[in-house]
């Protein structure tokens, strides 16, 4: 069996994290409201990393090396899937090519 997984991330979730971490009070209540009508619930947001972690497919399976999460409304909610982002090679090797530069930590990744 494979060790790799997908990466996954839970899109948009509302929760209870900026008022346990403290977070700034005076955030103003539309921006919470707007939260709340654009986010999905934290259960529906855990649904990427559950699925990474049963799903037969993923461990060994078709969707090794790639990135799974919500796939509608910018990427933070609705059903989870391959992110449409990470089907764009162009967008891909833009962002690996970025991430190097920014932590100036370079791959040689071969293809054999």
């Amino acid at each position: 069996m494979s060790s790799s997984q997908p990466a996954c991330r839970l899109g948009g979730s509302v929760s209870r994290l900026p008022e346990l971490a403290r977070v700034d009070a005076r955030v103003p209540w539309r921006a919470t409201a707007l939260n709340r009508a654009l986010a999905q619930t934290p259960e529906q947001g855990a649904r990427a990393q559950i699925r990474a972690a049963l799903d037969p497919d993923m461990a060994g399976g078709t969707y090794i090396g790639t990135y799974i999460g919500p796939t509608r409304g910018g990427e933070l909610r609705g059903p989870i899937g391959v992110a449409p982002s990470a089907r764009d090679l162009t967008h891909r090797e833009r962002l690996w090519a970025l991430s190097e530069e920014l932590t100036d930590v370079y791959y040689q990744i071969s293809s054999a």
